[in-house]
C-alpha cells in the first residue's frame, strides 16, 4: 500500500516537471503567453534577489524588467532546462549589478509587472534583523549567502550563477556566515 502511494507521488512530480519543462519548450519557441507564466512563477525570486543589491523598489523593478527582456530573447540558446532558474537569477544578478554602475537603460515590461503589485510586504528586509545583516554584507558575500539559503541554490549553480569558482562560493559563504554571526551579535548588545 505504501508503495503504490509513494509511486503515485512520483508520477505527480514527474507530470509536473514535465509540464514546467513543456512550457519553457513552448517559450522558447516564441510562445509569449507562456512565457510570462514561467516568468511569473519566479518574479518573487527575482525581486529577493534584487534586493540583496539594490536598495531602491524602483531600481529592482527596472532590473526584473530588464532581466525579463534579456531572457526572453535569449531563451532559445538556453541548453539545459533544469538550468533555468540559475540562468534566470544569473541575468537578474548582472542586470542589478549594471544598475549599481549606471550603465543600463531601461525598457518597461507592464504586462509582467504590474504596478500594483508589492513583494516588500512578504520581504521586508528592515523588519527581519537577519535580512537586514545580509543587507549590510559586501556584495561579493551577500550575494552567495542569499543565493544559498534563501533561493536553495547549489554550491554548483551559485558558482555558475556568479561566475566564480566552487571553492571561491565555499569561501564566501564561509567568511559571510562569519561576518553575519559578528553582525547579530553587535545586535543583540
Amino acid at each position: 500500500m505504501y508503495f503504490d502511494e509513494v509511486s503515485e507521488g512520483m508520477v505527480e512530480l514527474d507530470d509536473s516537471r514535465t509540464a514546467f519543462e513543456n512550457n519553457i519548450i513552448l517559450a522558447k519557441e516564441g510562445d509569449k503567453d507562456t512565457f510570462i507564466s514561467v516568468i511569473e512563477e519566479y518574479k518573487i525570486d527575482l525581486y529577493r534577489m534584487g534586493r540583496t543589491i539594490l536598495d531602491s523598489d524602483d531600481d529592482i523593478g527596472d532590473a526584473m524588467q530588464e532581466t525579463v527582456l534579456k531572457a526572453y530573447k535569449s531563451l532559445k540558446n538556453l541548453k539545459n532546462l533544469h538550468s533555468f532558474k540559475t540562468w534566470l537569477i544569473k541575468i537578474m544578478v548582472n542586470e542589478c549589478n549594471n544598475i549599481l554602475r549606471g550603465k543600463k537603460k531601461i525598457v518597461f515590461l507592464d504586462k509582467v509587472f504590474h504596478k500594483e503589485e508589492s513583494y516588500t510586504d512578504d520581504y521586508n528586509f528592515d523588519k527581519q534583523p537577519v535580512l537586514k545583516a545580509i543587507k549590510k554584507l559586501e556584495s561579493k558575500f551577500r550575494e552567495p549567502i542569499f543565493l544559498y539559503y534563501y533561493e536553495d541554490l547549489s554550491i554548483k549553480e551559485i558558482s555558475k550563477c556568479l561566475d566564480i569558482s566552487e571553492g571561491t562560493v565555499k569561501s564566501r559563504l564561509s567568511r559571510a556566515r562569519n561576518k553575519l554571526f559578528q553582525l547579530l551579535k553587535e545586535v543583540q548588545e
